[in-house]
């Protein structure tokens, strides 16, 4: 199991953590922005390339306007949009940058901007998720329509990595 603490000094919170649930609440309250800038000086050693990575995180207009923190109130799932996706996945001379992309849900902008930069670039994209079919009560036409998403997104993921086995059962028709 990995420990909260050094995950809380990594990110820079200045808090003591006992459990991953006080980082959650931690985290929740938002991040300072320092956080960003020791995690990108963590990645990248050279001072110029962990402030493009900070950027490709966080545009720099969303970035001046934070004076403290940046919160999960300001994130949305259109906001901030990753402008260096594409840039990021492939190598200098075009070549793909990673064997395979693994994704964390794709419920926003980033996440679909990210497999299609992936499917662009011929890296197998694996796809972490736990939504499911059955997740909730669904109009017949909602359930067309979601059927309908799962159907296009699954022809830009290589795998699907459930959580669960009742996901797994259900995978809304990702795998193949």
């Amino acid at each position: 199991m990995v420990a909260a603490q050094p995950i809380a000094e990594i990110l820079g919170l200045g808090v003591e953590v006992q459990s991953m649930q006080e980082l959650d609440i931690a985290v929740n309250a938002g991040l300072p922005k320092r956080s960003l800038e020791l995690l990108s000086s963590r990645l990248y050693c050279d001072v110029r390339a962990a402030s493009a990575f900070k950027f490709q995180v966080i545009p720099p207009t969303t970035w001046k306007r934070r004076t403290t923190r940046l919160s999960q109130q300001e994130v949305s799932p259109t906001t901030p949009i990753s402008r260096g996706i594409f840039g990021r996945l492939q190598e200098r001379d075009g070549s793909p940058a990673f064997d395979a992309l693994w994704l964390h849900g794709y419920a926003s902008v980033n996440s679909l901007q990210a497999i299609l930069a992936a499917n662009a670039l011929g890296i197998p994209v694996l796809l972490r998720a736990e939504s499911w079919m059955a997740d909730r009560v669904l109009s017949p036409w909602k359930l067309v329509l979601k059927k309908t998403f799962f159907r296009l997104l699954g022809k830009g993921i290589a795998a699907v990595l459930p959580i669960g086995t009742v996901n797994a059962e259900g995978a809304n028709g990702l795998n193949g």
